[in-house]
């Protein structure tokens, strides 16, 4: 009898209301939860669900496993911005700075059916917003710092790689390296951990992809 809002989950959970209602989702496709009864929200009607102890009994670890860490590229698209106030990226201009603020909308339960591939004219602006996206998903889950500033020398830094890239699916692999580089979290003699700069460098990007900076390796 515990029915806490998506933007108090959102909140607790430092992530956007977005996502939490892709884990929702998510969850109910995997059985761990199960829609009770479909409220229309709100203190006095809220939806409800409840947890199948059986299946949460029986999931593996929580750690994600690196080789098959997708950071919900499948159910993110470019025009689903972050709406809550942990997670917006703040756009800096000639004119001063501006937060990006976009139409709220109750975000549907329905899965997007993105599917990431690279428009013609890579990387579009769709390309950076999703990119910028799914590194601080990435990053919530590694536990690395997010971008909440996106400058000019940033934005033109990160075109300049997807560029080099050539398809989103080689920035998600970026990702990937990151995610499973201990060195990369912090697991380090320093405690230094990496960030959207640091991966946007020419010389670390490269190492990246070198497998410089893979677990028993590198630094």
């Amino acid at each position: 009898n515990i029915f806490p809002a998506v933007a108090r989950i959102a909140a607790e959970c430092e992530v956007s209301e977005r996502q939490v209602q892709r884990v929702l989702h998510a969850m109910v496709d995997d059985g761990v939860l199960r829609r009770v009864s479909d409220g229309r929200g709100g203190r006095s009607n809220p939806t409800r669900y409840e947890f199948d102890l059986e299946r949460v009994r029986a999931l593996p670890p929580s750690m994600p496993n690196p080789d098959t860490m997708s950071p919900i590229a499948e159910r993110v698209t470019s025009s689903e911005r972050v709406t809550s106030e942990h997670e917006r990226v703040t756009y800096a201009t000639g004119k001063g700075d501006k937060l990006c603020h976009p139409n709220h909308q109750e975000p549907s339960l329905e899965p997007s059916g993105y599917k990431a591939t690279a428009s013609p004219a890579f990387p579009s602006k769709a390309d950076i917003e999703w990119a910028v996206e799914l590194f601080n998903d990435m990053a919530h889950q590694a536990g690395i710092p997010r971008v909440k500033l996106l400058t000019d020398q940033r934005r033109k830094r990160l075109q300049a790689r997807l560029k080099q890239l050539g398809s989103r699916e080689e920035w998600e692999a970026t990702l990937r390296h990151v995610y499973a580089s201990d060195f990369c979290r912090g697991r380090n003699d320093r405690g230094w951990k990496a960030d959207f700069d640091f991966v946007l460098q020419e010389k670390s990007f490269a190492r990246l992809h070198e497998g410089f900076y893979a677990n028993g390796g590198g630094p």
